[in-house]
């Protein structure tokens, strides 16, 4: 539910909400669970968040490509997972409280 949440009068683009849904319900992560599934419940959207930022940083393209084919191909899903499972090594959880 985290992960739907969205600001009011901020809606996100569409292939945005495709890469964060497709990160929470995928199985296709190395540890077969999703690749959101070993985050903490309070670090969901900051997650998501940081994700979008980070594939808009290194991958442009897979968005893009999102938007333009009005589907999630194979190829790239080959590149999203590559930015999800990099982004995983370096995301940082919020620290036990």
């Amino acid at each position: 539910m985290e992960l739907l949440k969205q600001g009011q009068y901020e809606p996100m683009p569409v292939e945005k909400q495709v890469m964060q849904i497709y990160a929470a319900t995928s199985k296709d992560d190395p540890n077969k669970r999703g690749w959101i599934r070993h985050v903490d419940v309070r670090d969901v959207s900051r997650w998501a968040r940081e994700l979008l930022d980070f594939v808009d940083a290194r991958y442009p393209g897979v968005p893009k490509d999102i938007a333009d084919k009005k589907e999630l191909t194979a190829d790239n899903k080959v590149q999203l997972h590559k930015a999800m499972s990099e982004f995983n090594e370096v995301f940082k959880p919020t620290g036990k409280a």
